[in-house]
């Protein structure tokens, strides 16, 4: 424990966040987005320069959300769990990591419980979900037909991140560190040539993912047809873990970069756009991880 908190303070201290020192906005940034903050769900709204900061009680969602993903198409968000007790919902917490499925088209109706397991991952068209087993595989998860469509073994232990590139390829990084490339109808695992780099959010055209790098504080664009990689960010703060939440045009996203202040360290929301290759805070000492772009 002592050592990975070490290299978590190594990183910050190489690269303080490029932002500005306050927030500031770009006026022409506009959306709503979702983002999962110390287990509560934020709504983000953006517009004409400025920002809204609500609880999106309408949909009724239970202040123990972790991680959460979406089926763009279906307008599904698909929810890890942790505790249901202090939530509205009137279906029972199955397992203590729990993924849940919840329409944002029909709020009234209650959310359906899916599987065990946690950091859900819903591919393009919503038939497969990625999960990860406490203490066990990253599962490949049939949402039609209910069943586990596939096991990966060797993904890294320390940092179960992935991403889908298609609806039937995911990206992840290997135990000894390769970035891969699982094809779940084959079955088979194809090494990209990268490695040292953990997937984050494959952009909305499933052309480019959003990484962080496990021995270099930046942010890494992988290019999917290409198979390389280049450094987008580099001194942005993020640490491995980190989240990204692209914009649904794919011109910007936003991320969390964090710093040291006072001795503590600090997380805060930032706004990067690929076209002016500038990053902007939005945000002070907001942790998040996980989020979705609904418009």
């Amino acid at each position: 424990m002592t050592t990975n908190r070490v290299a978590i303070v190594s990183f910050c201290l190489l690269s303080l966040t490029s932002c500005a020192e306050e927030p500031s906005i770009p006026k022409d940034f506009k959306g709503e987005y979702l983002i999962v903050s110390s287990e509560k769900l934020l709504r983000l709204g953006f517009a004409d320069g400025n920002i809204s900061v609500s609880s999106p009680s309408q949909y009724g969602l239970p202040d123990s959300v972790t991680d959460v993903s979406w089926d763009n198409g279906k307008r599904k968000l698909f929810v890890h769990v942790n505790d249901l007790t202090q939530s509205n919902w009137v279906v029972p917490l199955q397992a203590p990591e729990s993924i849940y499925t919840f329409d944002l088209n029909r709020p009234s109706v209650p959310p359906e419980f899916i599987v065990e397991g946690y950091r859900p991952r819903i591919c393009p068209d919503g038939s497969l979900l990625c999960y990860s087993k406490m203490n066990g595989p990253v599962v490949i998860f049939d949402t039609r037909e209910r069943n586990e469509r596939a096991l990966i073994h060797d993904a890294l232990s320390q940092m179960r991140f992935y991403a889908w590139v298609s609806n039937f390829e995911l990206l992840y990084t290997r135990e000894d560190e390769a970035l891969c490339r699982f094809d779940v109808r084959t079955g088979v695992t194809s090494v990209t040539g990268t490695s040292g780099l953990v997937p984050g959010a494959t952009s909305p055209d499933l052309t480019q993912v959003l990484c962080w790098s496990l021995h270099d504080p930046a942010v890494f664009l992988y290019d999917v047809n290409r198979s390389v990689s280049s450094k987008l960010l580099p001194r942005s703060g993020m640490r491995p873990g980190g989240t990204f939440v692209w914009a649904r045009d794919g011109s910007s996203f936003l991320f969390q970069s964090q710093r040291i202040w006072d001795s503590d360290e600090r997380s805060d929301v930032c706004f990067y756009s690929i076209k002016d290759k500038s990053s902007h805070l939005v945000m002070r000492n907001v942790y998040f991880n996980g989020g979705v772009c609904l418009n």
